[in-house]
């Protein structure tokens, strides 16, 4: 299971290197989110995880996997 979603978001992230930018979603520091941006916190770190990563996928939405025993999802930015 683990090598299926490694491959899905290998390959779901090879489709957004060449897709077209999103304008909908900004980053605080005002620069506009594009398809195959890849997002990194490590605010996570005080439960004992040491980061998070999520792919953005078009103007509204990430993908990521939210942990051990969980499937690739998509996410909105809004939550």
């Amino acid at each position: 299971m683990k090598k299926v979603s490694f491959l899905l978001l290998l390959s779901i992230f090879v489709a957004l290197l060449f897709a077209s930018s999103v304008s909908a979603f900004s980053y605080p520091n005002g620069t506009k989110a594009k398809a195959g941006d890849i997002l990194v916190t490590d605010d996570a770190a005080a439960k004992g995880i040491t980061g998070h990563v999520a792919i953005v996928t078009d103007s509204n939405n990430h993908l990521e996997i939210k942990g051990p025993g969980y499937n690739p999802d998509i996410y909105s930015f809004k939550k």
